[in-house]
């Protein structure tokens, strides 16, 4: 994934994860890109975010819309298996 819509929002969550509130910080990113409905780059990009803040289930959920939306997006998936075997699911983080 990439172009201007991922530039952006890697932008904004690079700002927010500044935040000493990471927890307000996330909460609030979450509440933004639940809005962006067929923004793929949005998705990526937060799942990126919670992944940092080792917010396994969400990071996912995002990664995984992202690769709906963009079923080509190869870094998209790289990030699901970074996800699935940082949570523990080594045997579910496969590139496919």
């Amino acid at each position: 994934l990439s172009g201007p819509q991922k530039e952006r929002f890697d932008r904004i969550i690079n700002l927010y994860s500044q935040e000493t509130n990471r927890k307000l910080a996330f909460d609030v990113v979450k509440g933004f890109v639940q809005q962006q409905n067929d923004n793929a780059g949005a998705f990526y990009a937060f799942a990126r975010f919670a992944l940092q803040l080792h917010q396994y289930e969400d990071a996912l959920k995002y990664v995984e819309k992202a690769i709906e939306l963009k079923p080509d997006a190869h870094n998209a998936k790289l990030l699901r298996a970074q996800v699935l075997m940082s949570s523990g699911k080594k045997d579910l983080a496969s590139f496919n």
